[in-house]
């Protein structure tokens, strides 16, 4: 009879332990896909879920920088210059929300600038909130597209299997070809079928120009590749 009670109670402590209290929104990453010398405000949402008061705690994990971009921190309202390294987030209600953002604004220089912040309450539930931020030609890219017929990419943003779908009537063999944002040419496959795929897992997290070139046209558009 011990041994059942002692089991029943172990069971139950190891449930509370591992119980999440609040949840993200959108997610615990956020990618932003910015054009030259833009400047954002967003960042990750999470919800107390929980009977009483949440107080979470953040800590800078790791960083990748492009020149000629800035930040600055913002937790529940209280910003900060730049990106601290520790601190807690302002105590959140039952039913209530806080946020961890950042104010970005870049320059003229393409690439992938990527920040993560550690949350976590006491010494459980650590979880990893993830920003990328791409910065691209993105004006004259949106220009290339301009009367292009669109067809479809999914999931995207993706990190793993990118789905193509060519719309009604396009002619196969075609080409498909990937390039980052400087315009270096990073994959290439033939495409026999109006719906193709290809594995994504090897690339670096950034913004991809893509193009599906057949015999009597040309396909273009835009693929992030995030976490």
């Amino acid at each position: 009879m011990r041994n059942i009670i002692f089991t029943i109670f172990f069971t139950l402590l190891v449930s509370a332990a591992g119980g999440q209290n609040f949840i993200y929104s959108p997610s615990k990453s956020l990618v932003q896909n910015l054009n030259f010398n833009d400047i954002t405000f967003d960042g990750i949402y999470f919800k107390n879920t929980s009977s009483s008061t949440l107080t979470l705690n953040w800590q800078l994990y790791d960083t990748t920088f492009i020149a000629g971009c800035s930040f600055e921190m913002c937790a529940s309202g209280f910003c900060q210059l730049g990106l601290p390294v520790t601190g807690s987030f302002i105590p959140v209600a039952p039913g209530d929300s806080g946020w961890l953002k950042l104010h970005t604004t870049v320059g003229t220089l393409a690439g992938t600038n990527t920040v993560k912040y550690l949350v976590w309450v006491g010494q459980k539930n650590i979880d990893t909130l993830t920003f990328v931020i791409n910065v691209a030609d993105l004006t004259g890219a949106e220009q290339s597209l301009v009367n292009e017929e669109p067809f479809t990419i999914f999931p995207n943003p993706g990190n793993n299997i990118i789905h193509i779908q060519l719309p009604p009537g396009m002619q196969t063999p075609g080409t498909l070809t990937l390039r980052n944002a400087l315009g270096e040419l990073v994959f290439q496959k033939q495409i026999t079928g109006m719906d193709d795929a290809f594995d994504s897992r090897e690339l670096p997290v950034g913004l991809y120009f893509i193009s599906i070139q057949s015999k009597e046209r040309t396909l273009k558009s835009v693929l992030s590749i995030g976490y």
